[in-house]
């Protein structure tokens, strides 16, 4: 268990633990771009649906 509570050696950014403001910071950071993934994502999934309805309203208006 103490091989994993030391910091590994070397000037690696692991050695250095962030401090809880900056992973907080970093913690918001990632959310709000996952939060603007998510829009992204969503707003192409509404498009497909109003493309994939509008194509179908074609096809049946074809087979009639």
């Amino acid at each position: 268990m103490d091989s994993l509570a030391k910091p590994p050696a070397g000037n690696s950014p692991a050695a250095y633990p962030m401090t809880p403001q900056q992973s907080i910071l970093q913690g918001s950071h990632r959310i709000r771009i996952n939060r603007k993934i998510n829009k992204q994502k969503h707003r192409m999934s509404q498009m497909l649906t109003r493309q994939n309805l509008n194509s179908a309203s074609e096809y049946f208006a074809m087979k009639e």
